[in-house]
């Protein structure tokens, strides 16, 4: 591993390794909160393909997938976030009654209490889900770190019953109800074939995917919430010499503290069949996240991972397909 040392610095917007402040995973939320309802979520520009598809059109803000959405009257833009059991709302925009027993917890521990919100319908059009549970956690950070107004992110609870198909050329989401089988209840929505897949097996509701580096196996997640990668450091030292050091860095957490992570570039890493590399990683503890985790993780696959794809996500037979580029 490159010996070289640089002086600590915090990561800005637009530099090379720019990543989310905020590295939240909401599925870290343990034991405890309080709730009340919305009464409703209505995505803005959604295309209703049927009654059991939609397609919705997403910005990046940063490296989050965005699009714009009204929350009980409030408008803004709701981020996918597969790292994220529920739905989460930011607490500057929303409230809920706390009861003590939900706690957040960041890359940087136990951050805050959390409150916990109803959402009786989640609607595109004429398509909508229904008891929708939430929680709220003050995301205002990321909100004023990314300039934008963030109503809250939408997670697995929200996504579970379809295939997310996210086309990054087309920057769309389109979401196909599934049957009990994973079969897709609207045949006519996606009619292109896949080029690759790979299995993957939930964990809790973690997409893992098994990988390796240099021939050491690595257990790594999938979050679209996360901007960059990481890698814990208690991985094997032949997984740590292909990691290549650039900077130091301060990662502020959700709850405002600050530790210091190894920013570089991550060599070898395959994942079943397929090669990926070198993509920008950060080498950090990671013993907050598997304390809570329903298994240890040796690393996050974040933006670097799935930028620049066509990929689908199909929970219920837990495989990703990956589309051939778009060509205008």
């Amino acid at each position: 591993m490159d010996n070289h040392s640089p002086e600590p610095s915090d990561f800005c917007p637009g530099r090379l390794l720019s990543m989310l402040l905020l590295l939240l995973l909401p599925g870290w939320v343990c034991r405890a909160g309080a709730w009340k309802t919305v009464e409703e979520i209505t995505f803005h520009r959604a295309e209703v393909l049927s009654e059991h598809a939609v397609r919705l059109p997403f910005e990046l803000a940063g490296h989050l997938l965005a699009f714009e959405a009204t929350i009980d009257g409030v408008t803004g833009k709701l981020v996918l976030d597969t790292g994220s059991e529920t739905l989460l709302l930011n607490g500057r925009h929303f409230e809920g009654e706390t009861d003590n027993d939900l706690l957040a917890y960041g890359q940087t521990g136990a951050v805050e209490q959390v409150s916990t919100s109803r959402v009786n319908g989640l609607q595109w059009g004429q398509f909508r889900l229904h008891r929708l549970d939430g929680h709220v956690i003050d995301l205002s950070h990321v909100e004023d770190q990314k300039h934008l107004m963030l109503l809250g992110m939408l997670g697995f609870s929200a996504l579970e019953e379809f295939e997310v198909f996210i086309d990054f050329f087309l920057q769309q989401i389109t979401l196909v109800r599934l049957n009990k089988q994973g079969e897709r209840l609207d045949t006519n929505a996606i009619l292109e074939f896949p080029e690759d897949s790979l299995a993957f097996r939930r964990s809790g509701h973690f997409i893992v995917l098994e990988g390796e580096v240099d021939g050491k196996p690595l257990t790594m997640a999938l979050d679209t919430g996360a901007e960059i990668n990481l890698l814990d450091r208690r991985v094997p030292p032949r997984v740590r010499r292909q990691f290549r050091i650039l900077k130091r860095s301060l990662l502020t957490g959700a709850g405002g503290q600050r530790v210091e992570v190894l920013a570089g570039n991550l060599f070898r890493l395959r994942v079943a069949h397929r090669r990926y590399g070198p993509m920008q990683t950060l080498l950090t503890n990671m013993d907050e996240i598997n304390e809570i985790c329903p298994q240890r993780l040796d690393g996050i696959l974040g933006y670097p991972f799935f930028a620049h794809k066509r990929m689908a996500i199909n929970y219920r037979k837990e495989t990703l397909y990956f589309f051939q580029r778009y060509k205008p």
